[in-house]
């Protein structure tokens, strides 16, 4: 176990100093500095208690605060966090390297929970086969190496989900007391442990209607047969399970309503705050009642209602259509071609033990062994069932990692496949052979673990499937940094680069010198101005324009616009300085870079629909897609006809 583990964490660490900072680690790792090292709980992200978990390495250090606003409603948190990782004396790439082995320190707490888990089911070996494809598994490697809170989740959830039913197997207040506080960290650790409720509800029916009486241990134990009382005791437990989660909340914020330790104008702000970002619904209405009353801290009460607000509908690309809203399937895809075959291949043989044949006689696995195993599996099965059910149903897709929290459940049942070791050659065999080329495979693939794809599709052509997490979330920055230089080599140092990139740390942080051509989030962008041939790096969602506002086809509508922003740039590109200093003094110069941005990103779109027709002549990592255009290719992508035109740009709802 120590072994397996421990080549798990190198794997993270080693592959982590390989990828460039994520889209979201700026949002999560700011939030964590500024609320674990200054108490300023404003900065609400979802993952709060793993920001201030990987933050804790920057404290006494040299770190250098970004101008915070006092007041809620003016405080950008893209600006905010693009402001703190770029204003070190620390770079960025170094900034994070210590925050992201904290990660790595929960996903072997992970990794032993999946172990423990399986031991206690499966045995010594089997619990070596869910321990191999946990350390193994190109997702958790994925994640287990981010700043972010998905890892942690997964963590969280399994943990909360397991001492729940361990809680209502035996009713202790010590017992209790460790369930409650869990699930109090499970519910701050990200928002979408609110599914934790639909799984208690699921485990306390379990135990009411078909388990074993339960045991309720107060100076000597008590067993509680009738139902009717069961029912009792599992609503107490219910409540005194908030009284702890709501102490542990306020615990979390210090006892502290505000958002500074401070006076607080912004405070005054939330529950306006609340209503605008949670959107329409009953939880908008609970949430801005809680806000109104100050039941509950303003950041946590924040936290949960951009969550709310994001998940009610959001952009989702999937097998190259644009929709708001999610896909019905786009989580089965990404489980089908982002989990390794031979995953397959030992869940079908785990399931081939648990379906087997029992032997002559065995009257205790012929009657009734299914209740059994499920009663001692429940949890699993409650947490897995109800996650795959909200996934299917939501409407956020973003990647792999909102699913993240079910893999380390099949890795436990997994384990059921080491129960043919001594007892079937071949069903051995089969296994033994699966692992060693799960295991090679995983290792093939580093450091590439965001952007792993399986045999069923070819890895080079998952852009036009998934983009985002699921393939390109800002990782590849190192790797194009090695084709600019070369490309630089061959061509000479002032050979054109353009740079077009999924991200919010710049380029430059990574030596990258190339003007950027539009990027999600880049606040102090400047104008890349005219553009010529050159080597043109598109990240696969900058490609795809998922967040562009000319996303999907390109149509009349947006020609029309484009044209009429290009005519107006070209009004100041065109002139003479002292004609551009006069444009400049008469629209300003706010105006006329909120034009050139404007501008720029159709400018962009444009240059991506003809991209799209046409294959990347190179490749950074597998995120960033390279294209070298000479000057006749950019005018006819920029300045001739579009290579696609419809009516209108086919976004389903």
């Amino acid at each position: 176990m120590p072994v397996l583990l421990a080549v798990h964490a190198v794997l993270a660490v080693t592959s982590a100093q390989q990828i460039s900072i994520t889209i979201d680690e700026p949002l999560h790792l700011t939030g964590g500095y500024l609320a674990v090292a200054h108490g300023d709980h404003r900065f609400a992200f979802d993952g709060m208690v793993p920001d201030r978990w990987a933050a804790l390495p920057l404290l006494g250090g040299s770190v250098r605060l970004p101008p915070v606003l006092q007041d809620w409603s003016n405080l950008d948190l893209h600006i905010t966090a693009h402001d703190f990782m770029t204003g070190q004396w620390l770079d960025p790439p170094r900034l994070i390297a210590l925050p992201r082995v904290m990660i790595v320190m929960l996903s072997v707490g992970l990794g032993g929970l999946v172990y423990g888990w399986s031991r206690r089911l499966f045995g010594p070996v089997g619990s070596l086969v869910s321990l191999t494809v946990y350390c193994f598994s190109p997702n958790i490697l994925a994640h287990a190496r981010l700043v972010t809170g998905d890892l942690a989740a997964s963590l969280a959830l399994l943990a909360s989900a397991t001492l729940l039913w361990w809680c209502l197997q035996k009713i202790s207040p010590w017992r209790v007391a460790v369930s409650g506080v869990v699930l109090g960290a499970a519910i701050m650790t990200k928002a979408s442990a609110a599914i934790l409720l639909p799984v208690g509800g699921v485990l306390i029916v379990w135990q009411i209607v078909w388990a074993r009486p339960m045991t309720v241990v107060v100076r000597r134990a008590h067993v509680v047969r009738a139902r009717w009382r069961r029912a009792v005791v599992a609503a107490a437990l219910v409540l005194v399970h908030m009284v702890l989660v709501i102490a542990f909340i306020w615990a979390y914020y210090g006892f502290r309503y505000g958002a500074l330790a401070t006076d607080d104008p912004g405070a005054l702000h939330w529950p306006q705050e609340v209503a605008a970002r949670s959107g329409t619904g009953p939880v908008s209405r609970i949430l801005t009642f809680a806000a109104q009353h100050r039941l509950l801290p303003g950041g946590f009460v924040v936290n949960y209602a951009v969550f709310a607000g994001e998940t009610a509908q959001r952009r989702a690309f999937f097998l190259g259509r644009h929709k708001d809203g999610g896909f019905v399937g786009y989580f089965p895809f990404c489980l089908v071609t982002k989990t390794p075959l031979t995953m397959f291949v030992i869940l079908a043989s785990a399931g081939a033990w648990w379906c087997r044949r029992p032997p002559e006689g065995d009257a205790s696995r012929l009657k009734g062994w299914w209740r059994r195993d499920l009663d001692h599996t429940a949890p699993l099965w409650a947490l897995f069932a109800c996650y795959w059910l909200q996934a299917l149903t939501a409407s956020i897709n973003l990647g792999l990692r909102h699913i993240l929290p079910t893999y380390p459940i099949m890795f436990i049942l997994a384990g059921a496949a080491g129960r043919w070791f001594g007892r079937s050659r071949l069903a051995s065999a089969a296994v033994g052979l699966a692992l060693l080329l799960y295991v090679v495979e995983s290792v093939w693939t580093w450091p590439g673990y965001l952007s792993y794809f399986n045999q069923a599709i070819d890895r080079r052509e998952a852009y036009r499937y998934v983009v985002d997490s699921s393939l390109d979330w800002g990782q590849d920055l190192p790797a194009l940094r090695r084709k600019v230089d070369q490309y630089r080599a061959e061509r000479g140092a002032d050979a054109p680069v353009y740079v077009g990139y999924f991200g919010m740390v710049p380029p430059a942080a990574y030596g990258i010198d190339a003007p950027l051509l539009h990027s999600f989030i880049q606040p102090r962008r400047t104008w890349t101005g005219p553009v010529r041939g050159g080597m043109y790096c598109i990240s696969a969602t900058i490609l795809q324009t998922t967040t562009s506002a000319y996303r999907g086809r390109w149509c009349e509508p947006y020609e029309q616009k484009y044209q009429r922003l290009k005519t107006t740039a070209h009004t100041y590109f065109d002139a003479d300085a002292q004609t551009r200093q006069a444009l400049l003094q008469k629209r300003g110069q706010r105006a006329w870079s909120l034009l050139m941005r404007r501008y720029e990103d159709a400018r962009t779109a444009r240059l991506c629909a003809y991209l799209r027709q046409r294959q990347p002549d190179d490749r950074a990592g597998y995120s960033i897609l390279i294209y070298h255009l000479a000057d006749d290719q950019v005018h006819q992508a920029l300045e001739g006809p579009p290579v696609e035109l419809y009516d209108e740009p086919l976004i389903l709802e």
